[in-house]
């Protein structure tokens, strides 16, 4: 799928950034590579099983153990502002 240079100036455009005739020409042809690529990915199908697995049932997932981890004290010790044991941040939505 190839993307014109003007299709890359009107995205530029919506973002407000600026571009020049070099760039425009070289987004162009990196995301005309880039939905190549998609476009291949589009038509491949998923596997269920990895490929380097030796068994037969082979199960990617590990079983859950506790690492050692901050305790909450050591985690808010750094902490700009703490209040009944929480990050107490700045609010940013009414």
């Amino acid at each position: 799928m190839n993307i014109s240079n003007e299709e890359v100036e009107h995205v530029a455009t919506l973002a407000r950034l600026g571009i020049d005739e070099t760039e425009k020409e070289l987004f162009s042809l990196q995301l005309s590579q880039i939905l190549t690529s998609f476009d291949t990915l589009k038509h491949l199908e998923p596997q269920t099983q990895s490929s380097l697995c030796s068994g037969s049932m082979y199960e990617p997932f590990r079983e859950d153990e506790i690492v050692p981890s901050l305790s909450r004290d050591q985690a808010l010790l750094n902490a700009p502002e703490a209040e009944a044991g929480h990050f107490q941040v700045p609010k940013i939505m009414d």
